[in-house]
């Protein structure tokens, strides 16, 4: 039974909503938006009006009007209707001239016909009734049911009224609920005379103590128990349920359902990803959310594996489920058991067909159990051919996507709520660009579930980055990473240089412009954002003789738009020439097809067809699906989409009736009706109607001789970057005619420039192999290999001619290990600067920053009193996070040109190398101490107290001339200070200065010494030298506790300082035996007792960051 009341809905804010029944005042719901406000209020009204005799559901169903209006009332103050003693003593009251404070109400009046008028206040719950004169009605601040009501309002006092808030917003508005009218059977005879009935007011019927359910324990996973306990039912969805946005109606027809006196079985059909599961994990929190009295049930999951999944020696998977379903029958829980279409074959074995579906067939059938399931489009119509009678069994809930701005809004509150979880900051622009990427890009599936997928994967790359907040050019780099397409083509602010994209293409096919400008400007389509939503991004057909770069400008291609050739799905034709070429390409049985399979799985990417007029005829036909409309559906019934993929067919049609040719074009005449020929023997042989759905038609010609000299060049080019060569000091020249010598002897005139390969191979990659091998069993060492041809010039008859020389590090002034060792260094740098990076404390620095640069552009940032100091303090953290960040692009920009220089043997580099990294590793140095700074009050001075019952103790003389060493170097002043004896018997007093009992020293002598230093960053530094320091020695071993004063501690007594802490650990042990030294957490290593700073300060560095994201929470 459907019910429609009027609700009073007031706004406080834009995160504040209460919802309020006209009809039942007590009866409201609040939350931070209007849609869960209605959700949690229907939940209320369809417990209360279950309880409700059904006489009243009658009455409320009869429509009234309603109307409101805001008025201002004395509330404070003497009303003209109100009797001097009606005033409460707390009230307050107004005499002489002064005027009463006045407040706006907002006041409903409900008519309800024949003039009878109910007039109330929701915001006090106040109300009475009035009768009016036909059309007479009106909101009158004076009259009497106005001050009837405001006299109601003498039980609040002025403490209510000061706590009631005008709201900002107020407004009426209708609420549909299904209801389930009361059943009188259960309700006693003696009490059918009153309105509302308590739960434990109804007669408990027989079945309504719950039953056992051993089997559902042990095989199902309880997701849901509207029976539970608070502690219970928080536990159950805080572990498994999150909201679900926009769904309210298909939420409520699965309650309606599942819920029903007649049990039902329950299919949701819709696109992946479109919010099947999220509807089912909202009907288990709206079990849990149930009202007290509401009908106790359970949600269980068990999909068909963990069905049919039985323990050994145990009766089999039928007795299992005939058992579970026994239990849900009587105990009336729902069963949910995931995607339906695995039920198909879930307990099938060799010898017998029996499967799940044909066991639950008859219970579905005879409506006994409860049960939902999901299914895509596709398993549904599989299910549907393969057991129509098991698909009957089930209603079917169609889930669609969302309408046109709703599903935005999902989108932006799930990403919101991920965000949240994360501790992220995402910009409404960030999530609108996701939106746009997916909506334009995706697939398969719901581009709503699909967005939020998307979102929440940058969100997890976001977290491990340590970011703090995600703007729109992360987001896009995060697709990027995805799909493999450069980000120039997506961001807007990006400009992207067409010759730039051909000048690419043409490294990789030489002798080509032609084609390398037409398939060059598919890039410059997709970056404009024209290309058709249903069709491939570009499809062409490449028609010319062989090895002309038919195949390596569709590599060229898959490399640069999708950055890698693996992009590419190649596919030989002549293997699809039978008539089960069709079946192969979509698929067979449980197989995925050739083309289908590959596509699915990675929809970015170029597809090639390579010689496809060998294809089948049915193949063509197959293929005017995916040209014309990017989609093809394969065996199973899956739908593949080809919009993000760029399709190619080549062809040697026309090559064998080509007019005989050198091979070589001359580079001067033209070849007249070259495209003419190509284009007529492609419309002999295709139907137009699948060369109309081609976009481009490509012939490509033949290659000059210079092409071919230019290819061999490359080629050899290629040599360097092998391994072979990479791993020696070996550096190979080739001679000026070489790459000639090779291209006339590696150009077929029936395969192009295929041979060229071949052909350096046989004479340069072997003969080299070889030279290399008798090197490696000589004396070994650099050397330089050259290959020219004698005589030069003579590329006819010439021969290679080999020369291998020893070359001298003395003589070159660097090597590759020399270089190699400058790697190892940026490296090492580079590690040094991700400990900055990842520390909590620049992270909060960066987020600062990030924050101030998203709330400024708001246009009430700057009404804020906080503003100033926002903007102060970001600032400031500005200050110090821009180096850092500038230092991670040179340190990258560094390491790149050493790699590059490493593999080219670019030895000349060498010194400025050097120079390079000396200054970074001092630059790196500073910004560390800069953000070190941040945390500490006073990060330029630090104490540390060293006691020793011994006065001359040699072991804490050598500690403190170690820090007199490291403050010579660094430029810090240290001062000693020893323990004055004659303070040692002062009594203590509140304004004590603890100071006074220390007296500057020149000499490390005494009871108790006091080290303070002072300099740019010595606190971080020296933090962690706070603990016992250990020395092991052949003349005996010692030990002495330094104790680090904290900012916040004054002076010590040193009385307490002549033992060593009890808790104290050590942090360094010094063995003068060995020479090493060991900190805490590290590996032991080599000292100098003349100067140990070098050895330890990396580690000290390494503690430094520990303790300042310590000290920074």
């Amino acid at each position: 039974m459907k019910l429609r009341l009027s609700v009073a809905l007031r706004r406080y804010g834009d995160d504040i909503y209460i919802a309020q029944t006209l009809a039942f005042p007590l009866v409201s719901a609040a939350a931070a938006s209007r849609v869960e406000v209605f959700e949690k209020l229907s939940r209320s009204l369809v417990h209360v009006l279950g309880h409700l005799h059904p006489r009243l559901l009658c009455e409320l169903g009869r429509p009234i009007e309603v109307l409101s209006e805001r008025l201002r009332l004395p509330l404070f103050g003497d009303h003209a209707s109100l009797e001097a003693d009606d005033h409460d003593d707390d009230y307050p009251r107004y005499e002489g001239d002064a005027e009463p404070a006045l407040m706006a109400v907002d006041v409903v009046a409900r008519r309800f016909g024949g003039g009878l008028v109910h007039l109330q206040m929701p915001l006090f719950h106040v109300g009475t009734w009035m009768f009016e004169e036909a059309g007479a009605f009106r909101f009158d601040a004076d009259g009497g049911a106005i001050a009837e009501l405001l006299r109601s309002m003498r039980a609040w006092g002025a403490g209510g009224l000061f706590s009631r808030a005008t709201p900002e917003g107020f407004e009426i508005e209708q609420i549909e609920v299904d209801v389930a009218p009361l059943d009188l059977a259960e309700v006693p005879d003696e009490m059918r005379w009153r309105d509302y009935f308590d739960a434990e007011d109804l007669i408990k019927t027989a079945g309504s103590e719950r039953a056992p359910v051993p089997t559902l324990e042990s095989v199902a996973q309880l997701w849901a128990d509207s029976g539970a306990s608070t502690a219970q039912a928080l536990e159950l969805a805080g572990a498994r349920f999150g909201p679900v946005f926009g769904r309210d109606e298909a939420l409520g027809e699965l309650g309606r359902l599942l819920e029903g006196k007649i049990p039902a079985a329950v299919v949701l059909v819709g696109p992946a990803r479109v919010g099947k599961t999220a509807l089912v994990k909202a009907f288990g929190r709206r079990l849990l959310e149930a009202p007290p009295g509401a009908e106790a049930r359970r949600l269980w999951f068990a999909d068909a594996p963990r069905l049919c999944a039985t323990e050994p020696m145990s009766p089999g998977w039928q007795q299992q489920c005939r058992e579970l379903a026994r239990e849900l029958e009587l105990a009336g829980d729902v069963l949910y058991m995931g995607r339906l279409v695995e039920a198909l074959d879930a307990g099938k074995y060799v010898g017998s067909d029996y499967n799940l579906a044909q066991f639950f067939k008859p219970h579905l059938a005879d409506r006994r159990i409860r049960v939902v399931a999901e299914a895509t489009i596709e398993e549904w119509n599989l299910v549907e051919r393969r057991d129509i009678g098991f698909a009957r069994a089930f209603t079917v809930m169609r889930i669609d996507d969302p309408a046109p701005g709703v599903d935005l809004e999902i989108v932006r509150k799930a990403s919101a709520l991920l965000a949240k979880d994360d501790g992220i900051t995402i910009g409404e622009e960030a999530i609108a660009r996701a939106w746009g990427l997916q909506r334009r890009f995706a697939t398969a599936g719901s581009p709503v579930g699909r967005t939020i997928d998307f979102v929440a994967r940058t969100l997890n790359r976001a977290v491990q980055q340590r970011h703090k907040t995600i703007d729109v050019g992360e987001m896009v780099e995060s697709f990027c990473e995805d799909t493999g397409m450069p980000a120039v083509i997506l961001l807007d602010d990006r400009t992207l240089d067409l010759e730039a994209v051909r000048a690419r293409l043409t490294r990789r096919v030489m002798g080509q412009a032609s084609a390398v400008l037409r398939v060059a400007d598919i890039v410059g389509v997709t970056k404009a954002g024209l290309a058709a939503d249903d069709r491939p991004l570009g499809s062409f057909l490449f028609v010319g003789l062989i090895g002309v770069g038919k195949t390596e400008l569709a590599r060229a291609l898959a490399e640069f738009l999708f950055g890698n050739e693996k992009r590419l799905v190649r596919l030989d034709m002549s293997e699809y020439a039978n008539a089960d070429g069709y079946n192969r390409l979509i698929g067979q049985g449980n197989e995925d097809g050739d083309l289908t399979g590959p596509v699915r799985r990675q929809p970015f990417s170029v597809v090639l067809l390579d010689e496809i007029e060998k294809a089948h005829a049915n193949v063509f036909d197959l293929l005017l699906q995916v040209l014309g409309e990017a989609r093809l559906t394969d065996a199973n019934g899956r739908m593949t989409r080809f919009q993000n993929t760029i399709i190619i067919l080549t062809s040697n049609l026309g090559v064998d009736s080509l007019r005989p040719t050198m091979g070589f074009s001359d580079g001067t005449k033209a070849q007249e009706g070259y495209v003419s020929h190509f284009r007529r023997e492609a419309e002999k042989f295709f139907r137009p109607e699948f060369l109309a759905r081609i976009d481009q038609f490509i012939a490509f010609e033949p290659l000059s001789a210079e092409t071919i000299t230019a290819i061999a060049k490359r080629e050899l080019d290629g040599l360097h970057m092998r391994d072979g060569l990479l791993s020696r000091d070996t550096t190979v020249a080739f001679g000026s005619d070489v790459p000639a010598w090779l291209a006339k002897r590696g150009w077929d005139k029936r395969y192009g420039a295929r041979p060229i390969k071949r052909v350096v191979e046989r004479e340069i990659v072997w003969p080299l192999a070889a030279k290399l091998a008798e090197r490696d069993q000589g004396p070994g060492g650099p050397c330089r290999v050259t290959v020219e041809v004698e005589p030069p010039g003579d590329i006819d008859s010439g021969r290679l001619v080999w020369r291998v020389e020893a070359v001298s590090e003395d003589l070159s002034g660097a090597s590759r290990k020399v270089l190699l060792g400058q790697l190892e260094q940026v490296a090492e740098l580079r590690r040094r600067l991700q400990h900055c990076l990842y520390a909590d404390v620049f992270s909060d620095l960066e987020w600062q920053v990030n924050q101030y640069d998203i709330s400024s552009q708001s246009a009430h940032f700057w009404k804020d009193p906080e503003a100033a100091d926002m903007a102060r303090r970001s600032e400031e953290a500005r200050k110090v996070v821009d180096p850092v960040l500038l230092l991670q692009t040179e340190l990258s920009a560094l390491e790149d040109l050493a790699t590059e220089a490493y593999h080219s043997r670019t030895f000349d580099i060498v010194p400025d190398l050097a120079e390079r990294v000396d200054e970074l590793a001092l630059r790196i140095e500073e910004v560390f101490l800069t953000v070190m700074r941040t945390v500490y009050e006073e990060p330029d001075q630090i104490v540390l107290f060293m006691a020793s019952r011994n006065p001359h103790d040699p072991w804490r003389a050598q500690l403190i001339d170690w820090y007199g060493q490291l403050c010579s170097v660094r430029g810090w002043r240290m001062k000693i200070w020893r323990a004055r004896t004659d303070f040692l018997e002062e009594p203590d007093r509140e304004d004590h200065d603890w100071r006074r009992q220390w007296a500057p020293t020149s000499e490390a002598r005494g009871g108790a010494l006091a080290i303070e230093i002072e300099g740019h960053g010595v606190r971080p530094l020296l933090q962690g030298d706070n603990g016992l320091h250990r020395m092991i020695a052949q003349e005996g071993n010692a030990v002495i506790d330094v104790v680090v004063l904290r900012e916040d501690e004054q002076y010590p007594q040193p009385a307490g300082l002549e033992d060593a802490r009890s808790s104290a650990s050590t942090v360094r042990i010094w063995n003068f035996r060995t020479r090493e030294v060991t900190l805490a957490d590290f590996e032991p290593r080599s000292f100098d007792p003349r100067n140990p700073w070098p050895a330890v300060m990396p580690a000290l560095e390494e503690i430094a960051w520990q303790l300042v994201d310590l000290d920074w929470y």
